[in-house]
């Protein structure tokens, strides 16, 4: 199952966690390469459910990374936006093109004040 995960880091890190993401990418694709060498090897050899095992493989690999490379483009394209307009708000969207720890809304599940508000006044 994939799950977004969210945290902060100052907008000058943001390169290097760019670079940090990117790694994984890389680390996977030279992955893929090998997984597509011996795929290639076993068709050649006619041990076709072993290829297909390793295509299998390798789509889910591909998949990771393209998962990855979107979250990648996505931070990026922000933080270029960022960098273009330094801060300026959107007026397209009504807010900052991107989002600052200061600037988020309060956490909805947060612990409110307590009290039973059909027995206010009780």
């Amino acid at each position: 199952m994939r799950v977004k995960i969210s945290y902060g880091v100052e907008i000058e890190e943001i390169p290097e966690e760019l670079e940090e993401l990117f790694r994984y990418v890389s680390d996977k694709s030279r992955t893929s390469m090998r997984q597509m060498e011996q795929a290639e090897t076993f068709l050649a050899d006619e041990e076709i459910e072993s290829a297909m095992y390793l295509v299998e493989k390798l789509r889910r690999t591909l998949a990771l990374v393209d998962n990855r490379l979107a979250d990648i483009h996505m931070i990026g394209t922000g933080y270029v936006n960022y960098k273009e307009n330094e801060g300026v708000e959107d007026v397209r969207e009504g807010r900052p093109s991107v989002d600052t720890a200061e600037e988020r809304p309060p956490d909805r599940d947060a612990e409110q004040p307590g009290g039973n508000p059909h027995n206010a006044g009780t």
